[in-house]
């Protein structure tokens, strides 16, 4: 696998292209932004800041989501300019946990042996929306903050056919970790 490749790859078809169920995008000569119409966070997904006025785009959107409350701007290590991050938390946003993009080679993928779990550990796939509430709760305990919009999310998600994959495993009958992917067309 080639990193350059896949990360244009991923920038293309997660990032540009991108649609979201129940999210208004809104594509800006400098960003492409996401209004959450179910209640949870806005975000700007994408940014290509090359010959901007970088703080002028930064200022004009915080202007655009101020009074629409909670925004992150989704920033890469392979965004430009290199020190975004730093432009961003300057002029006032707040800098959360670094997170990661994984690729798999699906041709290499190995197979899940959930024999191997311990007796008192469940993994179990989420279809039913009263059971997003689990989700919630992980998401809350770890992240110490209201994730109160996350069960709509995932309910509007689950909504369109073939679009959404959730999984929580289980400890002694309580939940402990989960993980959805959305597939996009």
């Amino acid at each position: 696998m080639n990193t350059e490749e896949i990360l244009a790859l991923y920038d293309l078809e997660q990032r540009v292209n991108i649609e979201y169920p129940n999210m208004r995008k809104e594509r800006r000569p400098h960003v492409i932004r996401y209004l959450n119409q179910t209640g949870g966070p806005h975000f700007v997904l994408h940014s290509s800041l090359a010959g901007a006025d970088v703080e002028a785009v930064i200022t004009e959107e915080q202007a655009y989501f101020g009074p629409l409350g909670k925004v992150e701007w989704k920033v890469y290590a392979h965004d430009r300019p290199a020190d975004l991050r730093q432009r961003l938390v300057a002029c006032g946003f707040e800098a959360g946990e670094a997170e990661a993009v994984m690729a798999l080679d699906l041709a290499e993928t190995p197979h899940l042996d959930t024999s191997a779990l311990p007796d008192n550990v469940t993994v179990r796939r989420l279809e039913d929306v009263a059971q997003f509430k689990d989700v919630q709760q992980i998401e809350e305990t770890v992240w110490e903050e209201d994730f109160g919009w996350l069960s709509n999310n995932l309910a509007a998600d689950l909504a369109v056919p073939g679009y959404l994959s959730v999984y929580a495993a289980y400890v002694d009958e309580q939940p402990a970790c989960a993980g959805w992917i959305n597939f996009h067309p």
